[in-house]
């Protein structure tokens, strides 16, 4: 019951929010009022811009145009407005040059995740959702765990922190001592996982055990 009560809540606030972005401010009592292209009188009451419109005001002196909402990250616009309300307050309109056009991208140091534009975290950086959680690769998803991003069980992050690399074992194919993830192993030349110097295997070979040291006395 609660879940459903709050998605009803964010259903009617999401809605709210819509109608807020295209109201002109302009009252009216019929539609013929309303100057800005692309709008309507709502309830007779004030000047609304049409589904799929979103009101801007360039001169903040009210006067408002009724701008047409992108649809996604590369659509074109002329104000940021047309960008933030599908993908949100970290996108924007980034114009060409010269020009009063451009294209809807996230903002810098913030990437797209099913259509919506996140602040970029990568593992080990503050994080409010997993979405924040950049990784390089798509195939692997990292969390966000107690505000901080981590890799998923089994992985474990790259030098730089943009990816999540799979723990190795023993004898495991590996690129570079940090793919070993096994107690006491190490990348060899040719690209597996072996006991580090000073370690060998244990009887059952499951496991690298510390050399055993043949005391200085014994060796005269």
């Amino acid at each position: 019951m609660k879940s459903l009560l709050t998605a009803v809540i964010l259903l009617w606030v999401t809605e709210a929010s819509a109608l807020h972005a295209r109201r002109t401010n302009r009252t009216c009592t019929s539609s013929n009022e309303c100057l800005p292209a692309h709008s309507t009188c709502y309830q007779s009451m004030v000047c609304m811009c049409d589904d799929g419109y979103v009101a801007v005001n360039r001169k903040r002196n009210n006067d408002f145009e009724c701008l047409k909402i992108a649809k996604g990250e590369g659509d074109w616009c002329s104000h940021d407005l047309q960008c933030e309300v599908h993908m949100g307050r970290h996108s924007e309109c980034v114009l060409f040059k010269d020009m009063n056009q451009g294209e809807c991208h996230c903002k810098q140091n913030h990437h797209n995740v099913r259509g919506l534009c996140h602040p970029t975290s990568h593992i080990g950086d503050s994080c409010k959702v997993s979405d924040d959680c950049y990784l390089k690769r798509i195939d692997i998803v990292a969390y966000c765990q107690a505000s901080v991003c981590i890799c998923p069980p089994g992985f474990h992050p790259s030098i730089d922190r943009k990816e999540c690399l799979e723990n190795k074992g023993l004898h495991g194919p590996c690129q570079d001592d940090e793919d070993c993830k096994f107690p006491n192993t190490m990348c060899q030349g040719l690209g597996y996982c072996i006991c580090q110097e000073d370690y060998e295997l244990n009887a059952d070979r499951s496991a690298c055990e510390a050399r055993a040291r043949i005391p200085i006395t014994q060796l005269g």
